[in-house]
C-alpha cells in the first residue's frame, strides 16, 4: 500500500534534491572552466616553445609545438597566424593563406594577418588581392600604428588609384605658380618627393641625420613650403645637433678625468652657448 509523505517531509526532500543538485551543477562547471584554463595555459606555453624555435630558425620544430596547441582546442588568431608564418617560411604558400584565413575567421580586429596574406599575395603576382587587403589593414589601423606610414608607402608604389590620389591632393595643395607645371612631368616629380619623404623617415630613425635632411630637401624641392617637409627638416636638424651636443659633452668630461680642466671647461662653455631652446621648436 502507498503511503504519501507529509507535506512538510516532501518540501523538505525537494530542498534537499534542489540543494544536491544545484551543488553538482556548481562543481561541475568550475571543473570544466579549471580544465579550459589548464588548456589555455598549456596551449600558450606551446606557443611561446614553437616562437622560440622560428626566431632560431628551426621552423618544423616551432610548426609541431603551435599544432600541439591547436590540439588542445584551444583556437585562437594569433596562433593560427603564426602558423601560417611558419607555412610561409617553409615555402608552402597554400597552407600559409589558409592559416592567415582561419585567423581572420576568428577575429577580424587581429590585424597581422592583412598584412601576411597582403605580401603573400603579392609575391605570387596577386597584386589586387594585396591591394584589397592592405587597405582594410588600413581602415582598421588605431591611430599612431606604425604600419600605416609603411603600407601607405607601399601602396603609392603597386596602387596607380592611390598614386593619383596622392598627385591630386598634392596639386590642390600647392601654390598657383606650381600647379601650371606641365602636369604629367609634375605628377612624376610628386610621386618621387613622396619617395623621398619616407626614405628620409627611414634615416631619421637611424639617426643618420645628413642623410635624412638631404632627402626631405629633395622632397622640399618638388613641392616648395610643404609644411610637412619644412618641419621634417626642423626636426631632423634639431636631434643633429642635440647629438652632436651630447658628443662634446661627453668629451668634456673625458677632458675632467684626464685633468684638462682648461679644455674641460672650453667645452662646456660652448655646449652651454649651444643648447638648443625647446621652446623655439614647431608642435605638431
Amino acid at each position: 500500500m502507498y503511503y504519501p509523505l507529509p507535506k512538510c517531509r516532501l518540501r523538505l526532500a525537494l530542498r534537499k534534491y534542489t540543494a544536491l543538485y544545484v551543488l553538482s551543477i556548481s562543481i561541475l562547471s568550475f571543473s570544466q572552466k579549471s580544465n579550459a584554463s589548464v588548456l589555455e595555459q598549456t596551449a600558450e606555453q606551446y606557443r611561446a616553445k614553437g616562437y622560440e624555435q622560428q626566431q632560431n630558425g628551426n621552423y618544423g620544430k616551432a610548426l609541431d609545438y603551435y599544432l600541439k596547441a591547436v590540439s588542445l582546442g584551444v583556437e585562437s588568431a594569433p596562433l593560427y597566424n603564426d602558423i601560417g608564418v611558419i607555412f610561409e617560411q617553409m615555402k608552402m604558400p597554400d597552407k600559409a593563406q589558409a592559416n592567415y584565413l582561419k585567423a581572420l575567421d576568428l577575429d577580424g580586429n587581429y590585424l597581422p594577418p592583412y598584412t601576411n596574406l597582403a605580401y603573400l599575395h603579392l609575391d605570387h603576382g596577386n597584386v589586387q588581392q594585396a591591394i584589397v587587403l592592405f587597405e582594410e589593414r588600413l581602415k582598421r589601423a588605431p591611430a599612431g600604428d606604425p604600419w600605416i606610414s609603411k603600407i601607405d608607402s607601399l601602396l603609392i608604389d603597386i596602387d596607380p588609384k592611390r598614386r593619383k590620389e596622392i598627385f591630386d591632393k598634392q596639386v590642390r595643395g600647392l601654390q598657383s605658380e606650381v600647379v601650371q607645371k606641365n602636369r604629367d612631368e609634375f605628377y612624376l616629380e610628386v610621386i618621387r618627393g613622396e619617395k623621398h619623404y619616407h626614405q628620409g623617415q627611414e634615416y631619421l630613425n637611424n639617426k643618420n641625420y645628413d642623410r635624412a635632411i638631404a632627402e626631405f630637401e629633395r622632397a622640399l624641392s618638388v613641392t616648395p613650403q610643404n609644411p610637412k617637409l619644412l618641419k621634417a627638416i626642423e626636426e631632423a636638424k634639431y636631434f643633429q645637433r642635440v647629438d652632436g651636443l651630447k658628443k662634446e659633452a661627453l668629451e668634456a668630461v673625458k677632458d675632467l678625468e684626464a685633468g684638462e680642466m682648461q679644455a674641460a671647461k672650453e667645452k662646456i662653455k660652448n655646449l652651454l652657448a649651444n643648447i638648443p631652446d625647446e621652446s623655439n621648436r614647431s608642435s605638431d
